[in-house]
């Protein structure tokens, strides 16, 4: 890092990082959390840590948990809430008291 106070102040990491990612098309999702915003590679994910460790040679004393999770398309479900819902019909047996 290029000052003290980058050195002694985690959002300074956290801001290069999302920078670095933001501007190789992922997306800050929450926390510490990123999407790809293209259908990306195993390849392409440890080619792109590879050029991250590079360029931000810090990141590796930094970390205690990397992870990369593939799965597969996301789908916009809100649909199926707009939709009306017919009510379930109980039985006699069941509403007896």
């Amino acid at each position: 890092m290029h000052n003290g106070k980058d050195r002694t102040n985690p959002n300074g990491a956290y801001r290069k990082i999302q920078e670095y990612l933001v501007k190789r098309n992922f997306s800050h999702e929450q926390y510490s959390g990123y999407h790809s915003c293209n259908q990306t590679t195993d390849l392409e994910v440890f080619d792109l840590i590879r050029a991250m460790t590079l360029e931000l040679p810090w990141l590796s004393q930094c970390l205690n948990h990397f992870e990369v999770t593939n799965v597969g398309e996301n789908h916009d479900l809100m649909n199926l809430f707009e939709q009306g819902v017919i009510e379930p019909i109980l039985s006699k047996a069941l509403t007896k008291t």
